[in-house]
């Protein structure tokens, strides 16, 4: 198992990074197709992951199919993760994306449209953890659009610290810091900077941003 400490926190990472892959262009859709690992390729269980399964089915998309793009490992209430899945009634299908939170939390599935995802640039499931005699930090797993060039956290332990650099991969990105009241991710596409993700959680909150 791969561990990997980030400004003294430790993350457990649910897919390889630098794993080869193509990020979505700028309307979430993946030309190399389904992005994200097969459960047993992460830290994430496949039994974690049947509340996304058969929501994914309730919502007419491929049940037998929920990817693992990102994933981090907190603790031990469970993983917060960014899945995927196509849809079946549509052609040509789309990718759907869904927030894995930790413990009974439920699973709501989102598909790009014009209304939805379309504005946004980052989708991530986050929580700020409640750790007695520490920091209390963030733990976010997420996936930036494929436009994105670079993300960058301000706020945190360190001045301005970049999480994401846009290369051969399906988009992801994860962190666990420490963030200060006010922290937020600023979301570049080349020198322009197109969006702000405030990471305003409270100690023991966790949620999907999107």
């Amino acid at each position: 198992m791969l561990f990997v400490a980030i400004v003294g926190y430790a993350a457990v990472p649910g897919t390889v990074h630098g794993r080869s892959g193509t990020t979505s262009n700028a309307a979430w859709a993946w030309p190399g197709g389904l992005p994200g690992s097969a459960p047993d390729e992460t830290t994430v269980q496949p039994v974690e992951l049947q509340a996304a399964a058969l929501a994914a089915a309730r919502d007419v998309l491929d049940s037998t199919d929920v990817r693992v793009i990102a994933a981090t490992r907190p603790g031990r209430r469970g993983a917060l993760a960014v899945l995927a899945a196509r849809t079946l009634d549509e052609k040509p299908q789309r990718t759907c994306l869904a927030g894995l939170l930790q413990g009974e939390a439920p699973v709501r599935w989102v598909c790009p449209g014009p209304h939805t995802l379309s504005h946004r640039y980052v989708f991530a499931a986050a929580a700020r953890m409640n750790w007695p005699g520490s920091r209390d930090p963030v733990y976010l797993a997420g996936v930036a659009r494929g436009d994105v060039t670079r993300i960058v956290l301000l706020g945190g332990a360190s001045p301005r610290l970049t999480v994401y650099t846009r290369s051969t991969t399906w988009g992801e990105f994860d962190l666990a810091e420490w963030v200060r009241p006010g922290g937020r991710l600023l979301v570049y596409v080349g020198p322009r900077l197109v969006e702000t993700v405030p990471l305003d959680l409270r100690v023991g909150q966790q949620r999907v941003i999107r």
